[in-house]
């Protein structure tokens, strides 16, 4: 099986949503002040 092969239904849709809705992780990855530790 491929990720290609996988079909979500309208159930598992809802299921993400509730868990991880639209917009929850918006924003920088890491803090300023860490990224420039390493010169990024």
């Amino acid at each position: 099986m491929v990720a290609r092969d996988i079909v979500l239904s309208v159930e598992d849709l809802a299921a993400i949503e509730k868990v991880a809705p639209k917009g929850v992780a918006v924003g920088e990855r890491y803090q300023k002040e860490h990224m420039a530790r390493v010169n990024v």
